[in-house]
């Protein structure tokens, strides 16, 4: 009945060629976070599992609050502010060593981002007609943990450039984002296929399309960006030879920096906020940046 008169009001409101949306605002909370969980598109092996990791919070949260079957049409701020305030206190399900800790803020700052997504295309489609999450004040909100947004400055990474790090490989695809910009991901994934030259023929750019968010981009590459890539026989072959897993990287970064004297906590995505420090430190502009 509640259903029904939902339909009706909307109906009235919108119109009967709005129809098809009309009925998918109804769709519950869960069967759109399934949907969007599913899109795998272009998207990487841990943007799926982000999307997932943050559908199983959901059903924690929902099943907590006794509302499994919350539809979209009814998803408003103060529902945000509930899921916002569980994930304040949510069980970390991976640590197993420490009964009862919490997940961190970061991870919680990535589930509310998650969410944001979720809704976002959402609202795209038709399905609401706004995104809650965009109603709530900053302060409501996780915010990116410190370390997410540190960087290096130039004298720091001129000291890391001449400091030897157990995994070479680690040491020159971080150096190589700080000098371009580059994602892990994209890090990962890069082939001399992706290097071309511009008209000049003499000046090199990498072209590529960003795994994240399936966007093309051409970066110019400086004499220190080029320093540090690895000729290869193969063009198909990956440029850099990386660990498989992200926190064995995070690892070596970790033993780099403390024999390079930098005591900051830094992970590979540090290397991007450090080349936007720099085209700012140098003058360039921040659209341009």
């Amino acid at each position: 009945e509640k259903i029904k008169s939902d339909r009706i009001i909307a109906l009235q409101d919108r119109g009967i060629k709005q129809w098809d949306k009309i009925k998918r605002s109804n769709m519950p909370l869960l069967d759109w976070l399934r949907q969007y969980e599913q899109d795998s598109f272009g998207f990487t092996t841990s943007t799926m599992k982000g999307r997932e990791d943050m559908r199983k919070k959901m059903e924690a949260y929902l099943g907590q609050e006794g509302m499994s079957y919350i539809g979209m049409n009814e998803v408003d701020p103060d529902f945000c502010r509930g899921f916002l305030r569980f994930l304040s206190t949510a069980k970390n399900s991976v640590a197993k060593k420490q009964e009862g800790r919490t997940i961190s803020k970061g991870c919680a700052h990535h589930h509310q981002a998650v969410l944001n997504g979720a809704f976002n295309k959402a609202v795209r489609e038709g399905i609401m007609q706004q995104n809650p999450m965009k109603m709530l004040d900053k302060r409501e909100k996780f915010q990116p943990s410190p370390e997410e947004r540190e960087f290096l400055t130039i004298e720091e990474l001129r000291k890391l450039m001449d400091a030897p790090c157990a995994n070479e490989q680690v040491k020159n695809a971080f150096i190589f984002s700080c000098f371009t910009g580059l994602r892990l991901s994209d890090v990962r994934t890069l082939t001399w296929n992706k290097v071309h030259k511009m008209p000049d023929g003499e000046t090199l750019y990498v072209h590529v399309m960003m795994q994240k968010t399936q966007k093309p981009l051409n970066v110019p590459l400086s004499k220190e960006a080029l320093r540090v890539l690895t000729p290869k026989e193969n063009g198909n072959e990956p440029i850099f030879t990386l660990p498989s897993s992200d926190a064995t990287i995070s690892y070596h970064i970790k033993r780099w920096m403390k024999a390079g004297g930098v005591d900051k906590t830094i992970s590979f995505h540090c290397s991007r906020h450090t080349f936007a420090t720099m085209m700012l430190t140098l003058g360039a502009d921040i659209y341009t940046t």
